[in-house]
């Protein structure tokens, strides 16, 4: 199992960091791969040269079996940037085959994170994105995939996410009747949400129990 993370160098290397505890790179019998972007600026700011130095030393001293790949983006040119990160996460991609891509989108210059960001979405790529508070007391996590067909659903698809707002766990029967609807059409209709991903399906026993994802409540 190869993780590939995609991630820009801010001016602290925590980030980075946790995020290396947290999902255990370079510690599997396959070399993981980091693939990090800095801004390619006429005077490099000794903060980011400190958090390179600073993970390589990780790696050493504690004999991480991970691949450091450091890459430069013009971030006066936002597009061209984005070029340049679609193009060497492709290579890294083609190289590597990686069965899992981790995003974070943390601890970065802001254009760059932006860069990053649009870059990952452009590619036809299956990842996870992390974004950790400043402080780092806690993380949101979601795949990238939810972000590509984030639109507003229609209003009888509302009816039924608020619906499941209110009683978290419901059964599908139990949706039925409250909604007054058909099961046929109520079929229909969800699983056009857990399609996109707005809705949860959980087996209990002979019950399916639904809930929401955590963006569904953009909605509701």
């Amino acid at each position: 199992m190869v993780r590939l993370v995609l991630s820009p160098i801010g001016f602290d290397e925590r980030f980075l960091l946790r995020l290396m505890f947290m999902y255990k790179i370079g510690t599997e019998e396959h070399k993981d791969v980091m693939l990090l972007f800095r801004p390619d600026a006429p005077h490099q700011d000794p903060r980011s040269d400190n958090v390179i130095s600073q993970l390589n030393k990780l790696k050493e001293l504690s004999k991480l079996n991970v691949e450091i790949i450091v890459e430069k983006v013009k971030v006066d040119d936002f597009w061209s940037g984005v070029r340049k990160i679609v193009n060497r996460i492709s290579h890294v991609l083609e190289e590597v085959h990686p069965t899992n891509v981790i995003i974070n989108l943390s601890g970065g210059m802001r254009v760059l994170l932006l860069q990053l960001f649009v870059g990952c979405i452009l590619l036809p790529i299956d990842a996870e994105v992390v974004i950790y508070r400043e402080d780092l007391s806690g993380y949101v996590s979601f795949p990238i995939s939810v972000l590509r067909k984030l639109k507003k659903p229609p209003e009888c698809m509302i009816g039924i996410l608020k619906v499941i707002k209110e009683n978290p766990g419901i059964t599908f029967s139990e949706l039925a009747r409250k909604l007054n609807l058909p099961k046929s059409t109520l079929h229909v209709r969800l699983e056009k949400l857990i399609e996109e991903q707005l809705v949860e399906a959980t087996r209990e026993g002979a019950k399916l129990k639904l809930s929401l994802s955590p963006w569904a409540f953009l909605w509701v």
